[in-house]
């Protein structure tokens, strides 16, 4: 995996990836399950510059497809320019973690409401210490 700046740069533009979560990202080529059900979202990912089966976006692709009217499709467009998915799953319900880019604050969402969130941490570091703890286990290591 090549981390130039051009990836880097095409991943906060397009993504808005906050430079702080871009370290993160640079410690792993690839971060799944087994099964490859789950997994965090790359800077290739974000950069446009995989070709699986679903987009880093994928989730706010669907909301807007469900949308019933443009007060729907404007409410889903506020919570993705505030969240950045980290995390996809798809082994069962669809499913995701993200991060505010705003204040750093992690929520993991459940189809069919992706938008309706429940908070997991106050930021990634406190995300990674319960999981290391045994929280949050069940969805990274089913």
């Amino acid at each position: 995996m090549l981390h130039t700046e051009s990836l880097v740069a095409d991943a906060a533009s397009i993504a808005a990836v906050p430079p702080s979560y871009i370290e993160f990202l640079s410690g792993f080529e690839s971060l799944s399950s087994e099964d490859e059900a789950t997994w965090f979202l790359t800077l290739e990912d974000y950069a446009g510059a995989t070709a699986g089966a679903f987009s880093w976006d994928e989730f706010e692709r669907m909301s807007f497809d469900a949308a019933m009217d443009g007060q729907d499709a404007e409410s889903v467009r506020v919570f993705w320019r505030e969240y950045l998915p980290v995390v996809l799953s798809v082994g069962g319900d669809y499913e995701f973690i993200a991060v505010s880019r705003l204040s750093g604050l992690v929520v993991h969402g459940v189809e069919p409401e992706f938008e309706s969130v429940t908070r997991l941490a106050e930021n990634v570091d406190a995300l990674m210490h319960k999981v290391i703890e045994g929280h949050h286990a069940g969805f990274f290591f089913d």
